[in-house]
């Protein structure tokens, strides 16, 4: 546990997992997806909320095929297929040579679902408002540069046949699937972290239970 002064003077206690014991003892407990920040406590000299918080160690680019396969029931989202993977690893390539124009190193994993995850780390000096102002400028140009396989729409139906760039995922207080954590969906498929070599010929669908 880590406890953080808040805004107003209180004290508010925060599980910590950094060690074995705590992520076996989280599994005991029926964890089965493991959402974390942004943010870690590395380098913290004071235990503020507003410390942690607010200054996250990393942009996080989420990438969401919204390409069906046809054979989604009517409303659903779309199941993961092999064309629409093709197109977010497509996306995330055009992603990381315009972060690598901009001096930044970038990482990729899949989501455990349908998409893929991209991470530029950063020094932790901006706030999780201007990280977000940040993806949403990235996004923004991409989709200039590639209309017809990039969206930031809200809506779903505008969505289809691309990919849906979502920069609020960077938002204070949002999370993601941790590396490695199983998804809450049959076969349990894994968030798997990715050389960009491996990216090329991956297959979110082997890093489960259901081959």
């Amino acid at each position: 546990m880590i406890d953080l002064q808040a805004e107003d003077g209180s004290s508010k206690r925060y599980l910590l997992c950094n060690n074995v014991e705590t992520l076996l003892w989280l599994g005991q407990m029926g964890v089965i997806e493991f959402h974390v920040p942004h943010v870690s406590v590395n380098g913290v000299t004071q235990a503020t909320e507003q410390e942690v918080f607010d200054r996250p160690d990393y942009v996080v680019f989420d990438l969401d095929p919204y390409i069906y396969s046809g054979k989604e029931p009517e409303g659903a989202e779309p199941e993961y297929n092999a064309r629409a993977f093709a197109k977010a690893r497509e996306v995330a390539v055009h992603l990381r040579e315009l972060l690598e124009a901009m001096s930044l190193q970038a990482f990729v994993k899949t989501t455990g679902k349908t998409g893929l995850h991209v991470f530029a780390p950063i020094e932790r000096t901006v706030s999780t408002e201007q990280a977000r102002d940040v993806c949403r400028l990235v996004g923004e140009h991409l989709m200039r540069k590639h209309p017809k396989e990039i969206t930031m729409d809200w809506a779903v139906k505008k969505r289809t046949g691309k990919i849906f760039f979502d920069h609020n995922m960077n938002g204070r207080g949002r999370t993601l699937n941790a590396a490695y954590s199983p998804r809450r969906i049959p076969g349990a498929w894994v968030s798997t972290p990715l050389s960009w070599d491996e990216l090329a010929a991956a297959n979110p669908v082997i890093f489960g239970c259901r081959q």
